[in-house]
Protein backbone atom coordinates (compact mmCIF):
# COMPACT_ATOMS: atom_id res chain seq x y z
CA UNK A 1 0.00 0.00 0.00
CA UNK A 2 3.01 2.15 0.73
CA UNK A 3 3.51 2.43 -3.26
CA UNK A 4 0.01 3.28 -4.11
CA UNK A 5 0.49 5.90 -1.49
CA UNK A 6 3.53 7.22 -3.20
CA UNK A 7 1.91 7.14 -6.85
CA UNK A 8 -0.96 9.32 -5.44
CA UNK A 9 1.55 11.94 -3.91
CA UNK A 10 3.57 11.79 -6.88
CA UNK A 11 0.22 12.10 -9.11
CA UNK A 12 -0.66 15.50 -7.19
CA UNK A 13 2.57 16.57 -7.45
CA UNK A 14 2.62 16.36 -11.22
CA UNK A 15 -1.02 17.58 -11.26
CA UNK A 16 0.17 21.05 -9.50
CA UNK A 17 3.26 21.36 -11.34
CA UNK A 18 0.68 21.42 -14.48
CA UNK A 19 -1.30 23.81 -12.94
CA UNK A 20 1.59 25.80 -11.85
CA UNK A 21 2.84 25.97 -15.74
CA UNK A 22 -0.05 27.01 -16.62
CA UNK A 23 -0.63 29.74 -14.43
CA UNK A 24 2.32 31.19 -15.43
CA UNK A 25 1.58 31.19 -19.02
CA UNK A 26 -1.43 33.65 -18.12
CA UNK A 27 -2.12 36.63 -16.29
CA UNK A 28 -2.91 35.22 -13.29
CA UNK A 29 -0.34 34.89 -10.40
CA UNK A 30 -0.67 33.57 -7.08
CA UNK A 31 0.49 34.50 -4.09
CA UNK A 32 1.72 30.90 -2.75
CA UNK A 33 5.65 29.91 -3.64
CA UNK A 34 5.45 27.38 -6.55
CA UNK A 35 7.05 24.96 -3.49
CA UNK A 36 4.25 25.22 -1.30
CA UNK A 37 1.90 24.69 -4.02
CA UNK A 38 3.81 21.65 -5.20
CA UNK A 39 3.58 20.13 -1.17
CA UNK A 40 0.45 20.62 -0.73
CA UNK A 41 -1.03 19.41 -3.92
CA UNK A 42 1.17 16.12 -3.40
CA UNK A 43 -0.53 15.98 0.17
CA UNK A 44 -4.18 16.21 -0.60
CA UNK A 45 -3.47 13.75 -2.83
CA UNK A 46 -1.31 11.10 -0.90
CA UNK A 47 -4.66 11.55 1.95
CA UNK A 48 -6.91 10.88 -1.16
CA UNK A 49 -5.13 7.77 -1.53
CA UNK A 50 -5.13 7.02 1.80
CA UNK A 51 -8.91 6.82 1.76
CA UNK A 52 -9.43 5.65 -1.48
CA UNK A 53 -7.17 2.60 -0.94
CA UNK A 54 -9.33 2.33 2.61
CA UNK A 55 -12.23 2.14 1.14
CA UNK A 56 -11.00 0.00 -1.62
CA UNK A 57 -9.24 -2.63 0.77
CA UNK A 58 -12.65 -2.56 3.08
CA UNK A 59 -15.17 -3.49 -0.27
CA UNK A 60 -12.40 -6.34 -1.23
CA UNK A 61 -13.02 -8.11 2.30
CA UNK A 62 -16.95 -7.57 1.82
CA UNK A 63 -16.82 -8.82 -1.17
CA UNK A 64 -15.02 -11.66 -0.04
CA UNK A 65 -17.31 -12.23 2.92
CA UNK A 66 -20.48 -12.58 0.92
CA UNK A 67 -19.03 -15.46 -1.18
CA UNK A 68 -18.28 -18.26 1.84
Amino acid sequence: MRYRMAAWAIVGFVVAGCWAFMRSQGLCHFGLHFYWVLAANAATYALLGLIMETLRQRMRSISNSNWT
